[in-house]
């Protein structure tokens, strides 16, 4: 059942956020490299699923709890650093 509500809260929140990330990239890219952007954003989910898999040999080496919190952590790095670089768009 949990699971179930899980897969339900991210299909919401997908569906939720993905019309305002493409109105962001249309903001921030040149109409020139909008598809090119927009394409990008579309296959980083199956590209993170195929990364993934590469997580067993992490899970080896240093067990399921220190994968999960290392693998947390980065991914909060690379959001921060994200938006380091992040500027607002001139209207």
């Amino acid at each position: 059942m949990v699971l179930a509500v899980m897969r339900f809260l991210l299909g919401a929140t997908q569906a939720a956020c993905e019309p305002a990330s493409f109105s962001l990239i249309a903001d921030y890219f040149p109409s020139n490299k909008v598809s090119t952007a927009t394409s990008i954003l579309t296959a980083a989910p199956y590209l993170g699923s195929g990364l993934s898999s590469l997580s067993v040999i992490l899970i080896a080496a240093m067990g399921w709890r220190s994968c999960f919190t290392f693998m947390g952590a980065l991914g909060v790095g690379f959001g921060a650093l994200g938006l380091l670089f992040m500027k607002e768009p001139k209207r």
